[in-house]
């Protein structure tokens, strides 16, 4: 695909740009205490795909899923045009460093509300502006058991080693190479005469079960603790507003002085 030249994808990302702040999600039965979810993609997008059907048949109502992040025109991104998605397509080539095109990125998430992340596919490493502004709530998707075969091309280097299993592990991302805390992983049995393509398959499809659980028990984590805050902070409201608040109510105290001065002077 020609980076320079998806008239689709340019299309959606330049409304997305234009129109932030007027856009609505595509599912309109967002829930109080779900999460806005944000994905980012680099490459096919099968798996925002899954995100994506799973969210709008009703099946994630732990999040409300607002916005892809892109880094190139590629098949994720051709998904969200099609769909009229929220789409932003930020290419580092157009920006003078990381932390400039990570700026711009935050800027964007911020205007949508995300407090969740999931990379999904993201071929780059997230760098310290995205981690600062988001701890422990950046997600990624890697088809291997970690530690074993961090990086790119985990799979074929898999496959060739002639290994039993592969796998795949969600973990939360810190500044390393698929070196964060791991969340969850599930193996994915490599056995004699399995094809490489069957074999990716097979991963894939492990992939779109696993990561779609781990996204809803975060956010339901998320949601929980956002509830929690929200009662401490109705509890602490209340207590501001008791009765005994009025003892200290200068109005009042002038107004019994006054009172009181008309009673001793009759």
């Amino acid at each position: 695909m020609d980076d320079k030249t998806p008239s689709l994808v340019a299309t959606a990302a330049a409304a997305f740009s234009a129109e932030t702040s007027q856009m609505t999600p595509v599912n309109e039965s967002r829930p109080i205490s779900s999460v806005r979810l944000a994905v980012f993609a680099s490459g096919r997008g099968t798996n925002f795909r899954r995100i994506y059907e799973l969210w709008q048949a009703g099946a994630m109502p732990e999040i409300e899923l607002s916005l892809l992040v892109c880094d190139k025109a590629c098949g994720a991104a051709d998904f969200a045009a099609e769909k009229h998605f929220p789409l932003l397509l930020a290419r580092p080539h157009d920006f003078p460093d990381k932390a400039a095109c990570e700026t711009f990125i935050l800027s964007k998430l911020r205007e949508k509300g995300i407090e969740l992340i999931a990379l999904a596919g993201y071929l780059r490493l997230v760098g310290e502006v995205l981690l600062s502004a988001y701890p422990s709530r950046i997600l990624n998707l890697h088809p291997s058991l970690l530690p074993a075969y961090p990086g790119k091309d985990a799979i074929a280097r898999i496959y060739a080693a002639a290994e039993n299993c592969g796998g795949v592990s969600v973990h939360l991302v810190d500044a390393g190479l698929d070196s964060g805390p791991l969340l969850a992983q599930e193996a994915v049995l490599l056995t004699p005469g399995m094809s490489l393509e069957d074999f990716e398959a097979a991963v894939h499809r492990k992939e779109h079960e696993l990561y779609p659980q781990v996204i809803r028990q975060v956010a339901a984590e998320m949601a929980a603790e956002k509830g929690r805050k929200s009662a401490s902070q109705e509890t602490a409201s209340q207590t501001c507003r008791n009765p005994v608040q009025d003892t200290c109510d200068p109005h009042r105290i002038q107004r019994d002085a006054t009172k009181q001065g008309r009673e001793e002077n009759c």
